[in-house]
């Protein structure tokens, strides 16, 4: 450890909150204390978690907000669950590292918006993000879900952080691909912490879940949603012959979904044969969890359309030692092949059917996978491990020599020698700007339609430029964000702003949301000036 301990405020959810962010942090924090000395900051009333009780300061965030200048370093926790939504604008105020363990947070800023009381800040997200087809989307859709699925929402987070840790090398690629290779260089990849786990641990586990001493158990862990492809997991298992096997039991461990998709797993449960062998338990506590994962003889976690996320169930059933079936779907399919039975991303029922009958008759190869993976587990997923790791990834972000612009900003707003002089505040406020050039920039078509957003008489160039403009927005190049702007002249100083208002106008979206500032170009950017207003130039 330090001979100078730093003072780490660490912002997440803790226990009894019902997320897996809140366990995993409750696992981390006794071996990260080994580094720092540890506040943590929540909002919730209640932390069931004796260990963080008795060693931690536990902060609310108003206190944290009011005495960050306390902390030499600053973590958080961030997911895609409402559990979360207070630490966006602690994020923007007091910057710090960031642990992201969903890439796509688009769920959380649409709960802010429909239901948190935060007015269009999903809107606002997905403009930021991602430009005016998404904003085109989420108004001609008619379909939250589905635009929810789409975008990430996450760009505001990113840039923000001083730095991102992640447990996949597939969020990074996420990144790459929404928002250009040359970003995110100074990500940090941390494997997923996991305490390798015991079979003796927990005292009568079959008798906690209700299954016969002599039964094989199959179980798949987790809230159960089309992404888990729960119904190919259940069909599959109906179709091979671990269903005529009256010893054989399939096991939904976690909550039904909450809908038609639920409902029609429960048909399906209802009018099979083997009925009274397959089951949903809802919601378990962890000690009943527990117990399942103790009992397990297979495992099967399956993905689709992962959006960046890293399965905790998977590793859970790894770190008991059960051998789990897995598919090549985002994260997963960086797994050991040794340590997981794995089957194509796109894989097909009869390979499904295969692997449950293959590892149902090979106790082999039941106890080699077994082994491969909670070696894997002690040795790359281990809580020492992990905090060594998470203290590494920390100090390097904050050994940074760039002081983080927030910090530069209070830092000027204190001083005693800022004057009032608009010139002079003007000429500082470009200087920041140059020297803080936004580290995750798009390359931007920056498209003057100055003339045509001031009076579009829709015909000869004015319908050329509009149709050119929509175009570009429905199609941009490869790896560029299209802005369009307009010329202004302030009191003889020439500007251009972003011609929001028209471009919504123009997509037939509402525009009380978005408000035409004053642009900032960075070096490769393109500027395009298809209907140049030449009288406002003179």
């Amino acid at each position: 450890a330090q001979k100078h301990r730093q003072r780490l405020a660490f912002v997440s959810p803790l226990p009894p909150e019902k997320t897996g962010i809140a366990d995993y942090s409750a696992e981390l924090l006794p071996a990260l204390s080994f580094y720092y000395d540890i506040d943590v900051v929540v909002t919730q009333s209640k932390i069931s978690d004796q260990w963080v009780k008795k060693n931690c300061q536990i902060r609310t965030a108003e206190y944290f907000l009011e005495n960050n200048e306390q902390y030499d370093r600053v973590i958080y926790q961030f997911g895609n669950s409402p559990f979360h939504e207070y630490m966006y604008d602690l994020l923007n105020q007091i910057p710090g590292t960031i642990c992201l363990h969903d890439f796509y947070i688009s769920g959380n800023s649409h709960f802010q918006e429909v239901k948190g009381g935060k007015l269009h800040r999903w809107v606002k997200e997905l403009y930021h993000s991602h430009g005016y087809q998404a904003i085109k989307d989420k108004y001609h859709l008619g379909d939250d879900r589905a635009v929810m699925i789409k975008y990430p929402c996450n760009l505001n987070l990113l840039q923000a952080a001083n730095g991102v840790i992640s447990h996949s090398s597939y969020s990074k690629e996420l990144a790459h691909k929404w928002y250009g290779k040359k970003s995110f260089n100074d990500w940090k990849i941390i494997a997923l912490l996991r305490q390798s786990k015991s079979f003796q641990k927990i005292e009568n586990p079959r008798k906690i879940c209700n299954v016969p001493d002599n039964a094989f158990v199959i179980c798949s862990f987790g809230l159960l949603d089309p992404t888990k492809l729960n119904d190919r997991c259940l069909d599959a298992w109906l179709a091979s012959d671990l269903s005529k096997n009256p010893n054989c039991y399939l096991i939904f461990v976690g909550e039904n979904h909450h809908g038609i998709y639920g409902d029609q797993l429960n048909e399906v449960i209802k009018k099979s044969g083997a009925k009274n062998r397959v089951r949903i338990t809802g919601w378990v506590s962890s000690e009943v969890f527990k117990a399942y994962l103790s009992i397990a003889d297979i495992a099967i976690q399956l993905r689709t359309q992962s959006r960046g996320e890293t399965s905790a169930a998977a590793l859970d059933c790894m770190s008991y030692g059960i051998p789990t079936i897995v598919n090549t779907n985002g994260s997963m399919a960086e797994l050991p092949l040794e340590t997981v039975h794995m089957l194509a991303d796109k894989f097909t029922d009869a390979d499904l059917v295969h692997a449950l009958e293959e590892l149902w008759k090979d106790a082999v190869k039941r106890k080699s996978l077994s082994a491969n993976a909670k070696k894997k587990i002690q040795t790359e997923h281990s809580p020492e491990v992990c905090a060594k790791h998470y203290f590494e990834a920390i100090e390097d972000f904050y050994n940074n020599p760039q002081v983080p612009l927030q910090n530069l900003i209070a830092a000027l707003t204190e001083t005693n020698q800022l004057t009032n002089d608009d010139i002079y505040l003007k000429n500082l406020a470009k200087s920041v700007a140059q020297n803080y050039p936004d580290k995750h920039h798009k390359k931007t078509i920056l498209i003057d339609v100055t003339a045509t957003c001031r009076k579009d008489l829709k015909t000869g160039i004015e319908r050329v430029a509009r149709s050119l403009l929509l175009q570009f927005i429905t199609n941009p190049p490869k790896g560029t964000r299209v802005e369009p702007i307009y010329l202004t002249n302030n009191d003889g100083f020439l500007c251009y702003r972003y011609a929001r208002k028209y471009t919504l106008e123009l997509l037939e979206c509402p525009d009380g949301w978005a408000s035409d500032d004053v642009i900032e170009p960075q070096s490769g950017d393109i500027l395009l000036a298809v209907d140049l207003s030449g009288s406002l130039v003179v």
